[in-house]
């Protein structure tokens, strides 16, 4: 048995695994996930769809064992290198009216006294609300926290992108 990853770093950051003998998936298995480096990455899914959150610049690892029903086990190791500055969180998360964007920049990073991150403003971001393909909605703004107002639409998936110093950056919403 062997494991093999579906695609890479798909949408949403997720990554994908499936448990192969020969060209034949192995459906019967236990999977075990084991982040081995929690200060640069965050996991979170269940197996054998993983959601990686970057934390901080550098390099994360994780690695996925799948165990068939006699014991036996095969290990895929994945590493993943985080060069982007920012990350999002997206609260509450199911929302109903408003949600919160939170943006933050990786841990250590150095802010000049005086400067616009340390008065509590960054440079000018984009923030766009997708749904499936079609973009419904797109604020700009230079304020590391934003209120994106989802009243009116219905209940569902929906996608909110930071794209901000040329990188784009994407979490899931799901709207009640």
């Amino acid at each position: 048995m062997h494991i093999d990853l579906l695609g890479g770093l798909g949408l949403n950051n997720t990554v994908e695994f499936a448990a192969m003998r020969g060209s034949k998936h192995v459906m019967d298995v236990t999977w075990e996930l084991h982040n081995e480096t929690p200060d640069v990455i965050s996991l979170r899914g269940h197996a054998p769809l993983v959601i990686v959150s970057p934390i901080k610049q550098g390099v994360g690892s994780f690695r996925m064992t799948a165990i068939d029903q006699c014991g036996r086990g095969t290990t895929a190791h994945v590493s993943v290198h985080i060069s982007s500055k920012y990350h999002f969180t997206l609260s509450p998360n199911p929302a109903v009216d408003v949600v919160t964007l939170k943006l933050t920049g990786v841990e250590g990073e150095q802010r000049a006294p005086g400067s616009p991150s340390a008065m509590g403003t960054t440079s000018t971001y984009e923030i766009q609300l997708w749904s499936g393909l079609a973009m419904l909605r797109s604020f700009q703004t230079n304020q590391p926290t934003f209120q994106i107002p989802i009243t009116g639409l219905p209940a569902g998936l929906y996608f909110v992108r930071v794209i901000k110093d040329g990188q784009t950056y994407t979490e899931k919403l799901i709207k009640n």
